[in-house]
């Protein structure tokens, strides 16, 4: 009987270390799933990280492609009114110059005919 006792006595330990390994492992899957489902939660978050960077890329590129236009649109004006304003400082130089010559031959005739005038008085007196 004793044999019997110490032979269950035997088996009950075994099935208890069995039990304690059985939880373990238990514990340990549940681990793992846990580990698992916290991965696939980041792996759909860094998913969605890469959606929404993508996003804001295509944002930014059509952003830039239209400021870039709106820029080459500026630059032209830019080069149009300067085309503008040397064609009206040119004209503007070109009337100056015509003054000027119209100054001096108003200014020599004036001297002419004062000169006639003190001669013609000098004449008669």
């Amino acid at each position: 009987m004793r044999i019997l006792e110490s032979g269950l006595d035997e088996v009950r330990q075994r099935l208890d270390r069995r039990e304690a390994e059985l939880q373990d492992v238990e514990s340990a899957a549940e681990n793992l799933r846990q580990q698992i489902s916290q991965s696939e939660r980041a792996q759909e978050q860094a998913q969605d990280l890469v959606r929404q960077s993508a996003a804001a890329r295509r944002e930014l590129e059509a952003e830039v492609i239209t400021l870039g236009a709106r820029l080459e649109e500026n630059q032209q004006s830019w080069q149009k009114e300067q085309f503008v304003a040397r064609q009206v400082q040119d004209a503007l130089q070109n009337q100056i110059t015509q003054l000027q010559e119209q100054l001096r031959e108003k200014s020599d005739q004036s001297r002419s005919a004062e000169t006639e005038l003190q001669q013609a008085k000098a004449c008669h007196p």
